[in-house]
């Protein structure tokens, strides 16, 4: 998956591989990957939310950053699967 490569300070790198770690568990686990989606979705939010509370607009921002990179990320795997667009 390596979402998280050399982006960030060390520890967010260190965060972020823990978190591919996690995944990894989930699969093991057989868990559905929607249910692992909705957990780590909805425990993100909480945790954003918890420390952002008077911040709606960075919370905002902060999630739309994240659909985006999330977007970006599964779209540079699906053109590397299929080798490339194809217009």
């Amino acid at each position: 998956m390596i979402m998280f490569e050399k982006e960030g300070s060390k520890n967010e790198v260190e965060a972020g591989k823990k978190v591919e770690t996690l995944i990894e568990d989930f699969k093991k686990l057989e868990l559905d990957p929607d249910m692992a989606a909705f957990l780590l979705m909805t425990s993100g939010m909480v945790l954003m939310l918890n420390n952002n509370k008077n911040d709606s607009a960075y919370v905002t921002y902060m999630l739309s950053s994240a659909l985006i990179h999330a977007s970006t990320h599964v779209g540079a795997q699906t053109i590397e699967e299929n080798e490339g667009t194809k217009h």
